[in-house]
């Protein structure tokens, strides 16, 4: 008995252990499983770290690597233009005349072919300007015998023009050749050797434009519209030939001619010196500037990399006409005497220019009823450029006063699409003459109109090629 009591004792205390050891391995399981998922949600978010990570290197990585190309795709075409370069001096005899006269050549994009000298000896830039232009031009009542209107396309430029050094940059020379518009025979429009006399003082010999309006003075690669006003096409005083003095200092300019008269270097009027008809001419002109750089000025449209410019000018002009020349209105000796004022801003893609023109004939032996004539008029434009360096629209009112006997006032409105700023461009505008034109213009566009008649109206379009 007292042995089944043991044995039944050790049954049960067995029993009781066995219970106690599967409830402390049951939490001891439960706490262990506890820890793990702890640490696999922590990994996880380790992992997904890791994961974001390197995504962002690789994008780095991929960045780098596009830049990198990018850098052996530009490397690589300006082999490929050496190359062909290269390919293009391939000739023997050219390759060794350049090499033996230590000659280099090249294009440089908005200023054309050059070709210069390795010792700086020597330049020369060949340039060219291309404009195929359409205008329709209508009258409202023409003179008998006229034409209601004209249309048409013209080559309204068509020139080729040579610049550079020789000896050294103190002697510069200038020469550019036009196609005449009705005949398509080659002519000299300007041509003239610029020598640095010192530091900010040049002089200038032969055929170049009068020191007078700023418009007409502005290239004609660079217009703000597609042509000059018509206030500008009457009274600027054109080419001139002669000699002139221009200084240049920080903030004026000074330029002073002695020549011929006014237009006596108009390719289609030049005369020999036996020939003109003027005794004595002189131009002048100052230009002030207020803020920018005098590179700004020599064109109205301002630029997103412009910074703010102004610009105030003022020029006279004088003549005498030969003694006992007479004019086709028969007034002999009459001597001329103009002057202008003029001033320009331009910032933030805005451009505003404006000018005051004064002609006064004084008439030394009229024709019987004929005295002194007063000639006056005004211009305001400017343009905006809505789309930087690609779209402008620009006004422009101007005013001609005739001896008070005739007031023309013309509105222009127009647009500018830059393809390549003016190296390549389309412009189109129109033109309305308020009152009756007084003297026809076909640069401009407008044809005299008769008496008392008025609203002419010339649609203009024109594409611009520089080389």
């Amino acid at each position: 008995m007292k042995r089944t009591v043991r044995n039944t004792c050790v049954m049960v205390a067995s029993m009781l252990t066995l219970v106690l050891l599967c409830g402390t391995r049951a939490a001891w399981a439960d706490a262990t499983t506890a820890a793990v998922s702890d640490e696999v949600r922590q990994l996880r978010v380790e992992l997904e770290n890791m994961r974001q990570s390197n995504e962002q290197l690789r994008q780095q990585v991929s960045q780098i690597q596009a830049s990198s190309n990018e850098n052996w795709l530009s490397e690589r075409r300006q082999e490929e233009v050496k190359q062909l370069v290269r390919e293009v001096l391939s000739d023997a005899d050219t390759r060794a005349s350049l090499l033996e006269g230590g000659m280099n050549a090249g294009y440089v994009p908005g200023k054309g072919f050059i070709l210069s000298a390795e010792d700086g000896s020597f330049l020369m830039n060949i340039y060219g300007q291309m404009q195929i232009r359409y205008m329709w031009t209508d009258r409202k009542d023409p003179g008998a015998g006229q034409d209601a209107g004209e249309n048409g396309f013209t080559l309204r430029r068509m020139k080729v023009g040579f610049k550079g050094y020789i000896g050294s940059p103190k002697i510069e020379y200038t020469m550019l050749l036009a196609s005449d518009r009705d005949t398509g025979n080659t002519q000299l429009e300007e041509g003239f050797v610029t020598f640095a006399v010192m530091d900010n003082l040049a002089a200038r010999l032969g055929r170049f434009k009068a020191p007078f309006t700023r418009e007409y003075m502005t290239s004609t690669t660079k217009n703000f519209a597609l042509e000059g006003s018509y206030l500008d096409a009457l009274y600027s005083a054109g080419y001139v030939e002669g000699a002139a003095l221009i200084y240049t200092a920080d903030t004026v300019r000074l330029i002073c001619s002695v020549n011929d008269g006014s237009g006596s270097g108009n390719a289609a009027s030049a005369k020999d010196f036996a020939n003109d008809a003027t005794d004595f001419a002189a131009t002048g002109r100052a230009d002030v500037k207020v803020m920018g750089d005098w590179k700004q000025w020599e064109e109205m449209t301002c630029w997103s990399t412009d910074k703010p410019a102004m610009f105030l000018g003022a020029a006279a002009h004088y003549q005498t006409t030969e003694t006992g020349r007479a004019n086709a209105g028969g007034l002999e000796n009459d001597n001329l005497f103009a002057w202008t004022v003029d001033g320009s801003y331009k910032a933030s893609g805005w451009n505003i220019y404006g000018a005051f023109v004064g002609l006064h004939w004084l008439v030394d032996a009229p024709a019987a009823g004929a005295g002194d004539l007063d000639h006056y008029g005004w211009v305001v434009q400017g343009g905006y450029q809505v789309i930087p360096d690609k779209l402008e629209p620009y006004a422009r009112f101007e005013v001609v006063d005739i001896d008070g006997a005739e007031v023309c006032k013309i509105i222009t409105l127009g647009a500018n699409y830059y393809l390549n700023k003016h190296n390549a461009k389309f412009t189109v505008d129109i033109l309305w003459a308020l009152d009756q034109v007084p003297a026809g213009s076909t640069g401009v566009g407008l044809l005299a109109d008769a008496v008392n008649q008025d609203n002419q109206i010339c649609l203009r379009g024109q594409f611009q090629l520089l080389f």
